[in-house]
């Protein structure tokens, strides 16, 4: 029993190394969760958050994967018939973005009246907001087709680093975790408490490396050891003192029986005699009954006869 008690205990010990983070509501409310793919230069509502894919990339000889999210995020295409477009934001603040000039690789591109030159995949930082340069052909002026991505917020994940960023929205937090990428597309999980003014709450570890995960069993291991062998100690030494209060018990009886035996014998014997002798007198005195009856039988018949 108590062996398998400690058994229960290495497998829950055990489990428990292996544990991955985790995060619960302030206010023990429900989380929703959500979770969609989106394209290259794209966005997609997810569980009720505009997310822009500005970059994705998978290495599968190093077993990485990772993303560049825009948040709240919003796509321009400027053209020569149209190299300037206001852009609104769920804020209810607006943003005017101009084409200066392009080429086959580069365009300067111009929010809110500053210039930012920039590469096809660059992502650049403004006031408040976040810029990125989708696709870009032709050139300006002339024949230009050009992609921007404009939105609030960057997020950066990582399958080798940070695989989740908790961002505030407008006063509501959201838990955003890369699921899977690829190079042209990406699967993102966004989870949300169901009370918006709820925070989440880290409450385990994150996957703990090989090391740790090592040293945690080594010593739950020995740490069982000791107990079995504690175990196995209590046990003998139990035994031991079992066998000789048993052997001395048995001999004080065998000493206190043969002791009685030698005290009771003479009247057990005496006992015994006086049974003999009145089985002996029970036995005469029917006989003696028997040829009494038997005389008066006689007699009788006899009186019988005569007259």
């Amino acid at each position: 029993m108590k062996k398998g008690a400690i058994l229960a205990l290495i497998i829950i010990l055990l489990a428990v190394s292996f544990v991955s983070a985790s995060y619960i509501c302030s206010d023990g409310g429900v989380i929703q969760e959500d979770n969609r793919e989106i394209k290259m230069g794209g966005t997609k509502t997810i569980n009720g958050l505009l997310l822009g894919l500005a970059d994705a990339d998978e290495s599968a000889a190093m077993h990485r994967m990772s993303v560049e999210l825009i948040i709240d995020a919003q796509l321009v295409t400027l053209t020569n018939e149209s190299p300037s477009i206001l852009m609104n934001f769920t804020d209810s603040k607006s943003y005017i973005v101009s084409l200066v000039n392009s080429t086959e690789s580069e365009a300067s591109i111009n929010v809110d009246g500053t210039n930012r030159l920039m590469e096809k995949g660059d992502i650049v930082s403004g006031e408040n907001l976040e810029i990125s340069l989708i696709s870009l052909q032709g050139a300006y002026p002339g024949t230009a087709n050009v992609k921007v991505m404009v939105g609030r917020k960057r997020v950066s994940l990582s399958n080798q680093g940070n695989i989740t960023e908790i961002a505030t929205v407008y006063g509501r937090e959201y838990l955003i975790e890369l699921f899977s990428a690829s190079d042209i597309d990406s699967t993102i999980k966004v989870k949300k408490c169901n009370n918006e003014s709820a925070k989440f709450v880290y409450i385990a570890d994150s996957s703990p490396d090989e090391n740790e995960i090592q040293n945690n069993t080594d010593n739950n291991l020995n740490d069982t050891n000791n107990t079995l062998n504690q175990t196995n100690e209590t046990n003998m030494t139990n035994y031991t003192s079992n066998q000789s209060g048993n052997y001395s018990f048995n001999q004080t009886n065998s000493s206190q029986g043969n002791q009685n035996n030698s005290q009771n014998g003479e009247p057990s014997e005496r006992t015994d005699l006086i049974q003999y002798i009145a089985l002996g007198g029970l036995a005469i005195s029917a006989v003696i009954f028997l040829i009494l009856l038997f005389r008066y039988i006689k007699n009788k018949s006899n009186k019988g006869t005569n007259q």
